[in-house]
């Protein structure tokens, strides 16, 4: 992501959790061309297959050039429901180039989620076979005899 060609490319990665939970944090694998530099991270919502309006917004700063994950944690603490699909879009800061690792990258099977990718601010473009990595961590909502909101637990998603 980031100055490519005379472009700032963005990248979107969609997921679907299984069911309902609070989101409490997202985590990325990054690199940087140069040690320092940030990217912006949101949850969005889906806008008919395409990544639409940022639920959450975060800034992951101090991108080293060796490859690692990064985490954010949500302060909103949103609701993420379960079979709904949300869209983790990420973007470099100004003319900086961040890599965001995924499976592509060791894989030739990989079956992921949709990718999402799109060129100074225009149009999304769907379908890049190798997506890339992401964790997303919260609370899983479940429910007690009743219907009554039972004690949540740890949950954890990898997007693969």
């Amino acid at each position: 992501m980031g100055d490519w060609d005379g472009a700032v490319w963005q990248r979107g990665v969609g997921i679907t959790p299984e069911s309902d939970f609070v989101l409490t944090s997202i985590a990325l694998p990054l690199s940087a061309g140069r040690a320092g530099w940030a990217v912006a991270v949101a949850l969005a919502a889906d806008d008919h297959d395409y990544p639409g309006a940022p639920i959450e917004e975060f800034t992951i700063r101090g991108i080293g050039a060796v490859r690692r994950f990064y985490t954010v944690d949500s302060v909103k603490r949103p609701v993420l429901r379960g079979q709904t699909r949300y869209w983790i879009q990420v973007a470099a800061a100004g003319k900086s180039r961040v890599i965001w690792y995924g499976a592509g990258l060791n894989s030739t099977s990989y079956y992921g989620p949709v990718d999402a990718f799109r060129r100074d601010n225009g149009e999304w473009a769907i379908g890049n076979p190798y997506a890339d990595d992401v964790i997303i961590r919260g609370k899983k909502i479940s429910r007690a005899a009743g219907g009554m909101p039972g004690r949540p637990e740890v949950s954890w998603l990898l997007s693969k």
